[in-house]
């Protein structure tokens, strides 16, 4: 019998065989792997399928997948990341659903992940042009995250201040 941990590369192996040879078995596939109830198939099969989903079908499809997806417990920090940068990418990226997808990952990592946080800030700063808005994430980060993560995220965030101070400058 095949352990959790040894069933995810099999599953990629049939999901890769099912979009190269069945695309119409896809689908039904793709959503017995994210359903599946080991954590070490599920979360890794909601990051393949919505990669899959953005190659395939672009990204309207990749919303539909990324909203359908999100409502599945539990979710992975990499399942959030792929979606954000996804949205990032556009040519004009979707500030709403943007901000939407860093709200969905702190409910579940923001305490416990200050990289989610410091990219917030980033986005706010670079994407919304909002430095307060950037500064309201910041007191919310400083407020969340657990206490032994605080000095890792201020110093952090202090490297951040000084490259853009340098960008600013350059």
């Amino acid at each position: 019998m095949l352990c959790p941990q040894e069933s995810w590369p099999l599953w990629e192996f049939a999901l890769n065989m099912y979009a190269a040879q069945r695309a119409d078995m896809l689908e039904t596939l793709m959503e017995r792997a994210c359903r599946n109830v080991s954590a070490r198939v599920c979360l890794p099969a909601k990051e393949w399928s919505l990669h899959w989903t953005f190659r395939q079908g672009g990204l309207k499809s990749v919303r539909n997948v990324y909203k359908s997806l999100g409502k599945m417990r539990p979710a992975s920090l990499g399942f959030y990341q792929i979606y954000i940068r996804i949205e990032t990418a556009q040519v004009e990226p979707d500030l709403k659903r943007l901000r939407s997808a860093f709200e969905e990952a702190l409910l579940e990592f923001g305490t416990s992940e200050p990289d989610v946080w410091l990219n917030y800030i980033q986005m706010e700063r670079e994407i919304a042009r909002s430095d307060s808005m950037g500064g309201v994430v910041y007191q919310r980060a400083c407020q969340s995250l657990k206490p032994e993560l605080r000095e890792t995220f201020i110093r952090k965030h202090a490297l951040l201040d000084v490259a853009a101070q340098r960008a600013v400058v350059a």
